[in-house]
């Protein structure tokens, strides 16, 4: 089965706008963008105010992996190239975010619950702490 959106004609700049609609919607309090040395955007960051603070997300679509999955997947040729696998994997992206919105707005958890993982002090995400070491303050407990 092919990878979702691979035939996307959105942008990602127009869908980087439509992702700052949906963190709005969400009460977000602050929206920035990474851009490369090209002027594409490659990260978004959002705060959210939790328990008082302001609290940052960072969420980077990973479009080299776009393209390894839509060629190994049955896509055609014609989009398996890196500008599509960009367009493409922004709207994964903003596919994830409304997923995990229809999350909080369903009452099934808070928005910094969902979001967890990209959590951002600034320089990792709370995924990449935990992935370098610190998840094993996890498995240290009994059942």
């Amino acid at each position: 089965m092919p990878i979702l959106n691979y035939t996307t004609t959105i942008s990602a700049l127009k869908t980087t706008g439509e992702i700052v609609v949906i963190l709005t919607k969400a009460k977000a309090r602050e929206v920035s963008f990474e851009y490369d040395n090209d002027g594409d955007p490659v990260a978004i960051k959002f705060a959210i105010e939790f328990l008082e603070n302001l609290v940052w997300f960072r969420l980077a679509p990973n479009w080299e992996g776009v393209l390894a999955a839509m060629r190994r997947d049955k896509v055609p040729t014609r989009y398996k190239n890196g500008a599509q696998a960009f367009k493409v994997s922004w709207r994964i992206l903003k596919d994830a975010i409304e997923a995990q919105m229809a999350i909080v707005q369903s009452n099934q958890g808070e928005v910094a619950e969902v979001f967890l993982p990209y959590a951002y002090d600034g320089t990792q995400t709370f995924f990449q702490m935990f992935k370098e070491g610190k998840q094993k303050q996890l498995t240290s407990g009994s059942r």
